[in-house]
């Protein structure tokens, strides 16, 4: 959005940004780019929930992993980390963000 705004002639004014500290960030898919998203996130003091249809062990720790009813429903921030295939096509739409 900010980028677009920029890239288009706008600039940031009237923009408010937002503390990560305390909020809930849910990550959808655990990969490697998942993984090192959900550490980042932590590291500003975020609870990190998560979702993946095969959750990792290395995850453990760092992630709680939940349904991902429950991820869209506590999150605050939802990150979608996983590959666009047959399986994850609709995984997320309108309805589902309510």
């Amino acid at each position: 959005l900010v980028s677009q705004r920029c890239r288009t002639g706008g600039t940031k004014d009237g923009l408010v940004g937002s503390e990560l500290g305390g909020k809930t960030v849910g990550i959808v898919g655990t990969g490697a780019i998942g993984l090192r998203t959900a550490q980042l996130f932590a590291a500003f003091g975020c609870k990190i929930l998560a979702y993946a249809p095969r959750p990792k062990e290395n995850a453990k720790g760092i992630v709680e992993y939940v349904s991902l009813e429950t991820l869209l429903r506590e999150s605050d921030i939802v990150s979608l980390l996983c590959p666009l295939n047959d399986s994850s096509c609709g995984l997320i739409d309108a309805q589902k963000l309510g």
